[in-house]
């Protein structure tokens, strides 16, 4: 398998993670919605199991590293010419 997908499965955990936490804050904070929390939360579930592959395929390309885009180039001088000086 591709780095993206290794990357976009280890990802999909915490954007699942975080998806869940934000329906049942959401549900939880705002007092009309207590009311129907048996029916919001497992649709906020299954919301956000849906919507986890896509955001984690959009994230991971920004949690690759920039060493496959010096291996690409052949040599490390550059290695640090766009961050700056060390």
């Amino acid at each position: 398998m591709r780095p993206h997908t290794y990357l976009t499965l280890a990802l999909a955990l915490v954007v699942n993670a975080v998806l869940v936490g934000i329906a049942i804050g959401l549900l939880y904070s705002v007092p009309a919605l207590e009311v129907f929390a048996a029916y919001l939360l497992p649709i906020g579930i299954i919301v956000a199991i849906a919507a986890t592959p896509a955001l984690a395929w959009r994230i991971a390309p920004y949690l690759q590293s920039d060493r496959d885009e010096d291996r690409d180039h052949g040599s490390g001088e550059h290695m640090h010419a766009h961050r700056g000086a060390r």
